[in-house]
């Protein structure tokens, strides 16, 4: 019988070698980078040649950066401005009530149905 062969692969190997030198760069006491760009010029004086979508992908998978990372500065927001035809569109939910007994049933929640186009 031959040798055992192992097989590696080089793209997984790769991505492991940028991991772990970003890793020393991050993580050392003195390695703290708020933005990707500071951490981009700290590689650059490691002498490491990452791309700014490489950073940018590898902080927001870390958790010490998605604890401090800057908030965004704009969310979009769901629009109902078009809607002009009243009964056209419907939002419901259902929310808690106290305990309204009537004859043998007793209703913990309730079913709410709003009109989109008369918010009311």
């Amino acid at each position: 019988m031959g040798e055992p062969v192992i097989y590696i692969d080089p793209q997984k190997a790769h991505d492991l070698d940028q991991d772990l030198a970003l890793q020393k760069l991050y993580y050392r006491p003195e390695g703290y980078y708020r933005t990707a760009e500071k951490m981009l010029v700290a590689c650059k004086k490691a002498g490491y040649d990452f791309t700014l979508a490489v950073i940018k992908k590898w902080l927001n998978r870390q958790a010490l950066y998605q604890i401090h990372k800057p908030r965004p500065k704009f969310i979009q927001y769901a629009s109902f401005n078009s809607i002009q035809t009243l009964n056209k569109a419907h939002q419901s939910d259902t929310t808690p009530m106290p305990h309204d007994k009537v004859g043998n049933r007793i209703y913990k929640y309730r079913g709410v149905i709003k009109d989109v186009a008369t918010r009311y």
